[in-house]
């Protein structure tokens, strides 16, 4: 029979980080709500998307919800368990001090019960340059990785062997502060300054007068945004679901934490159930995280590709702007003028009509990306099913330990 070992603090401790774990996964939901939609951000060409981004949404967060209610169930067993250790021995002290007395044996009293001993802030936060718009998207996505990822291997094969595990020393912590890669999403400054310039000199110019008489773009307002959207917003919801994985990674190193920050004070057989446990739950967060990131990946293909019609028709745009000069021009001039027009007629219709080309070139791209997008959100349905799963688990042996 192996040796027991129950050190209460390291109980209490691994209770006060699952706590912490339910209110980061609250958190990721809230910030999916504030963040991962795409409302507002839609023009005509997207409406398809629509409903696949309301169904994403949903979709991740259900699972963030889950994952709290979980988090929340394993803290509050091991809450529990302190709470009946903790009682125990409140019972064994208050009954051997009795007997001293009785006995008047000059009994000096042992140590005190334990009392909870608040754990303090996570070891390791978000890098300082997460959010940043001066990195693409999936430099983000591999940042996080970097960030976590000592954490992550020690996740990696727990379940494989549990007569290898072998205690840190290290009092029991949070390892990383998933809230903290949850920051509000913050566009490209620069997107609809270089649309506006990408019509031309002219009419950027006549663009940027009107907006500091009235107040807006025009040429955003009434030409970009209703007819491709607005690559800003979409930029910013695709920012928020690599947030939430970023956070879910977290989430799952400060599980991967507790295995190994356990062994030292807490042995046999409940405690072995507590670290297998914790190793399932960190392996299930890792293979939920990158589905968050193949729609985060998805919305910021979306976003590329908004950019470019709206690209493509500022080009169309500038050279119609130019023909229509040229024309104005040559009208102007009776004889040699219309002479010169008529010459050129051919070119200026092949010039409009490869415009046109152009910019339903570029919307055929989008609708693919709508497709692939469509794609990622399924795979947001599979991380639901994995998230089922665990949570049943987590419930059933909950259940079990209650009754």
């Amino acid at each position: 029979m192996g040796e027991l070992t129950t050190d209460l603090t390291t109980i209490d401790r691994a209770g006060q980080v699952l706590a912490r774990q339910g209110v980061h996964c609250r958190a990721m939901s809230a910030h999916l709500e504030a963040h991962g939609s795409l409302h507002g951000s839609l023009g005509l060409v997207l409406l398809g998307l629509q409903p696949y981004a309301d169904a994403a949404l949903g979709t991740g967060r259900l699972v963030t919800d889950t994952l709290a209610r979980v988090c929340d169930t394993t803290a509050y067993c091991a809450s529990a368990t302190f709470s009946a250790y903790v009682t125990a021995d409140e019972s064994a002290f208050d009954r051997l001090r009795r007997l001293g007395g009785d006995l008047d044996a000059g009994w000096n009293g042992a140590a005190a019960p334990v009392t909870s001993s608040p754990i303090g802030p996570a070891d390791s936060s978000a890098p300082s340059s997460w959010g940043s718009t001066d990195s693409y998207l999936w430099e983000s996505i591999a940042s996080t990785q970097e960030s976590v990822v000592e954490a992550i291997d020690a996740a990696r094969g727990l379940l494989g062997d549990v007569s290898a595990w072998g205690g840190t020393g290290d009092a029991v912590s949070e390892s990383v502060d998933a809230t903290s890669y949850l920051v509000t999403p913050v566009a490209s400054a620069n997107v609809m300054e270089d649309l506006r310039w990408s019509a031309g000199l002219l009419l950027g110019s006549v663009d940027w007068v009107f907006e500091q008489l009235v107040g807006y773009s025009m040429l955003e307002e009434l030409i970009f945004k209703p007819f491709a959207g607005d690559p800003r917003g979409v930029e910013k919801a695709a920012q928020a679901w690599s947030n939430v994985s970023a956070a879910l990674q977290a989430v799952a190193a400060n599980h991967a934490h507790l295995v190994s920050t356990t062994v030292t004070g807490w042995s046999g057989a409940a405690a072995d159930a507590f670290r297998v446990s914790m190793a399932g739950i960190s392996g299930a967060l890792l293979k939920v995280a990158p589905l968050f990131d193949a729609v985060a990946t998805a919305m910021g293909a979306v976003g590329l590709l908004i950019k470019g019609v709206c690209a493509g028709i500022g080009f169309g745009l500038r050279k119609l702007s130019q023909l229509l000069i040229e024309i104005a021009a040559e009208l102007a001039v009776p004889g040699v003028g219309w002479g010169v027009l008529l010459a050129t007629a051919y070119w200026k219709v092949e010039t409009i009509f490869s415009i046109v080309r152009l910019v339903y070139t570029l919307i055929e791209s989008l609708f693919d990306a709508i497709a692939s997008f469509a794609d990622a959100q399924a795979q947001a349905v599979g991380s639901l099913a994995i998230v089922e799963d665990l949570a049943d688990g987590v419930f059933r042996r909950a259940g079990a330990a209650v009754s």
